[in-house]
């Protein structure tokens, strides 16, 4: 009956999205957890050493540093995970419209030039009168 619950729960975070959802939900516990581990550590060789507070400054400064670091590597896991489904989009679009470049698909298909350059010479809106006034 486990085995079954287990199996379940693998394959709904083996999927890419389960897993960029997932690394996202511990950057802020990475973040907590070094410093306090720091902390701790800072506190304990103070109390072995009888030199308080200074190994605990030192080792909580080396927890949030390490906090950081571990901070920086999430988002480049995260950042990396989404250029990876961007890449994944852009190939399954040009698969179903193999007619669209390259730059149409990352970019969109290209404007109208007379619309563009009759929208750049029109005022949107008149600035010299305040809202609801004519």
């Amino acid at each position: 009956m486990l085995d079954n619950w287990f199996k379940s729960r693998k394959t709904n975070l083996g999927s890419p999205m389960g897993r960029a959802v997932s690394t996202a939900s511990v950057i802020g516990l990475h973040m907590v957890v070094a410093v306090f581990i720091g902390f701790g550590i800072g506190y304990f060789l103070d109390d072995f050493f009888g030199s308080r507070p200074w190994l605990t400054i030192l080792f909580l400064g080396v927890g949030i540093v390490a906090g950081f670091k571990n901070l920086i590597v999430q988002g480049k896991k995260l950042m990396h995970f989404q250029d990876k489904m961007d890449e994944e989009r852009r190939a399954a679009e040009f698969a179903a419209n193999p007619d669209l470049t390259n730059t149409e698909i990352k970019t969109g298909p290209p404007a109208d030039s007379s619309k563009t350059q009759q929208n750049q010479n029109a005022p949107d809106k008149n600035y010299d009168t305040p809202p609801g006034r004519k």
